[in-house]
């Protein structure tokens, strides 16, 4: 693929040698971010896959399946590039290092990652082998009422960590996938927005960090929760099909194929995502009449790959229940959304909950477990409590202005994107739980695509489009400096009481309920035993 320079005639106030010199200065860093993308979803995959074969049969997680990931990775995030390999490799090196350093710096005290996410990943290390055997094993381990859907989760994540945990010695290493996964999106959307959006360099970095930092990956930085991957995975699938379609390089379609494949294998609804998108790229393609049986193949062929290799939950669940996702829903059941809002609330038609929820005001957890959400005003609330979970307001206090702007642009009479934006649409709302953040977090795509198709003609787009990139950057600020203040908080909490110089972490500082508390203990023995 072709990275050469699209830059705007030189001004008045800039040198033309000056504009080259910055034009090649950022192009160097796009080859950059690429590579780093290709390594983040290779390194993945390798780890998984190696992870998956060695279990079914029969040796486990053991720690030169990390190393094979990071050497598969390297050979192709290096591979495709003519030239500055050695800045590549060294670009790379760093991220890894530093996403190594950030997961073992702010370890996992979150809901969801002390109650099953971490004591999965410790069985998966003892030896629990999820092809053969029963869900008994998982009984001691999570509560009861857990263990089967944990034993029919996809666990492409969880496998990731173990055998970090194996190579590392400390399960809090697994959390780098979440900070590696984080960056993946960043090169594909400044490639899209320079190349097909036709901005400036700058420009396209700003989209590039707002399209990377979904709130729920930031939110879910230092946990153990999935979600934040599932975004990344998405948000990156979408990108590299958005570049694919600008400039038909097989290096963007395998990108795109290679992130469908771990979409089906991060959790129950990559499933189905991945099909609704993988469908959302054919149908765009018949509509340009352009590459549609490859595009077509090629979706097919990673939905069945990433199917096969998480075989161990929808192949096992089709060939015993009749239905692949039944880990998570079956007829007849309760609805796991049950306990999760106040029943006035879930008693609402879907579209109007979905409504309700982003357009609401941010709440602590027990007034969105016992109201209904309440509806504000735009601009009126700047206030943000970092949750890894929050149900109303998920995607930070400007998501509501960013959607409005969004709509406007469009009302205004573009149309550039509507096959993807209707896509990312019924993508976010197909499940019943489209109105809870981190469990539809494409809701964040929807506003950032008007500023990746080309740029607007008239002054009045060019406008909307400032103010839709503006607020969106000062949505990423609140909630990033947020999580950041309560993951140092949480680390030094942490660190301090591995010590012995401070009091252990409470079960009421964290909000936790008691069946937590043997999660939190052994973590301390752990961190004290190093």
């Amino acid at each position: 693929m072709s990275f050469a320079s699209t830059s705007q005639p030189a001004t008045s106030f800039v040198g033309r040698r000056e504009c080259r010199g910055r034009g090649r200065h950022c192009r160097r860093l796009l080859r950059w971010a690429l590579a780093v993308t290709r390594f983040a979803l290779v390194f993945a995959l390798a780890v998984w896959a190696a992870v998956t074969v060695c279990i079914a049969c029969g040796f486990g997680v053991q720690s030169w399946q990390s190393w094979f990931g990071i050497v598969i990775g390297f050979v192709a995030a290096l591979q495709p590039m003519a030239k500055d390999r050695r800045g590549a490799a060294l670009a790379v090196g760093a991220v890894a290092l530093l996403s190594l350093g950030a997961a073992l710096r702010w370890p996992d005290c979150s809901w969801d990652g002390v109650l099953y996410h971490q004591p999965a990943m410790h069985a998966l290390v003892d030896g629990w082998n999820p092809w053969s055997d029963d869900v008994a094993v998982l009984i001691d381990r999570v509560p009861a009422g857990l263990a089967c859907a944990v034993h029919g989760y996809p666990k492409a994540a969880w496998m990731v960590g173990a055998a970090l945990d194996v190579a590392t010695g400390d399960l809090a290493a697994g959390n780098m996938l979440h900070w590696l996964l984080l960056l993946a999106p960043f090169g594909p959307a400044w490639f899209v927005a320079r190349r097909r959006g036709r901005r400036g360099w700058l420009q396209g970095a700003l989209i590039a960090v707002v399209c990377a930092a979904n709130p729920v990956v930031v939110c879910q930085l230092s946990t153990s929760y999935v979600d934040g991957l599932l975004a990344s995975v998405s948000t990156t699938f979408v990108l590299t099909m958005l570049a694919y379609e600008r400039h038909r390089g097989r290096g963007w379609l395998s990108l795109a194929s290679l992130s469908l494949v771990l979409l089906v294998g991060l959790k129950l609804t990559g499933l189905v995502y991945g099909a609704i998108l993988a469908g959302t790229a054919v149908l765009v393609a018949v509509h340009r009449r352009r590459e549609v049986l490859r595009t077509a193949v090629a979706g097919l062929l990673a939905l069945t790959i990433g199917s096969a290799l998480a075989g161990d939950s929808y192949g096992r669940a089709l060939l015993e229940h009749g239905n692949p996702f039944h880990a998570a829903w079956s007829p007849g059941r309760p609805s796991v959304m049950g306990n999760q809002a106040s029943a006035e609330f879930l008693a609402l038609p879907r579209w109007e909950r979905i409504g309700r929820a982003l357009a609401s005001a941010a709440c602590d957890d027990r007034t969105e477990l016992e109201t209904m959400p309440a509806p504000r005003w735009p601009f009126s609330s700047w206030r943000w409590r970092h949750r890894y979970d929050a149900r109303f307001a998920g995607f930070g206090p400007l998501h509501l202005e960013a959607m409005l702007l969004a709509m406007v642009w469009w009302v205004c009479g573009s149309r550039r994107l509507g096959g993807w934006a209707i896509g990312i649409l019924v993508a976010a709302s197909a499940t019943e739980a489209g109105w809870w953040a981190r469990l539809a977090p494409m809701w964040w795509l929807l506003p950032l695509l008007p500023l990746l198709g080309r740029s607007a003609s008239s002054r009045c787009g060019v406008w909307i489009e400032r103010c839709l990139l503006a607020v969106l950057l000062v949505n990423v600020a609140i909630v990033g400096s947020a999580a950041l203040r309560h993951a140092g908080r949480i680390g030094v909490e942490w660190r301090n009481a591995a010590a012995g110089v401070g009091p252990a972490p409470t079960i009421e500082q964290y909000r936790l309920r008691p069946e937590h508390a043997p999660g939190i203990e052994r973590r301390l023995r752990e961190l004290r035993a190093r």
